[in-house]
């Protein structure tokens, strides 16, 4: 390996790195470019693991009725076809969730539903 740090480096990398830009290269890396214009996407569909939290970490999922109620909509957006459902787990401050959505839907919208239709639900039975 030798002293050369960026040795063994993917594509893609620009070459002019300096030496203590190690972070920037792996941020470089892992950020691919999206083409979420329903338009664009070549496949039918697609399955994802999706991972996500509330802001700042807070535990809007612990009590059974925002658990219950975070169901609800899952099962309300799968039996309106925005998605297909293959698993979930809810935990206190985070959800995941294995879904395949068509070619005429973009995950990031699928995940608006959920998030979206969660908050909107939760703000209308508290409020």
């Amino acid at each position: 390996m030798g002293d050369d740090p960026y040795l063994g480096m993917p594509s893609g990398v620009p070459n002019n790195l300096q030496k203590g830009d190690r972070l920037l290269a792996a941020v470089f890396v892992t950020i691919p470019a999206r083409r979420a214009n329903p338009a664009h996407v070549t496949a039918g569909a697609r399955t994802f693991f999706v991972t996500s939290s509330a802001w700042s970490k807070q535990r809007l999922l612990k009590s059974d009725r925002a658990a219950g109620l975070f169901l609800r909509v899952l099962y309300d957006y799968r039996g309106q076809n925005k998605f297909r459902l293959h698993d979930f787990v809810v935990m206190p401050d985070h959800f995941h969730v294995l879904l395949t959505v068509e070619s005429r839907m973009t995950i990031e919208r699928a995940v608006q539903f959920i998030k979206g239709g969660f908050s909107f639900r939760l703000e209308k039975s508290s409020g």
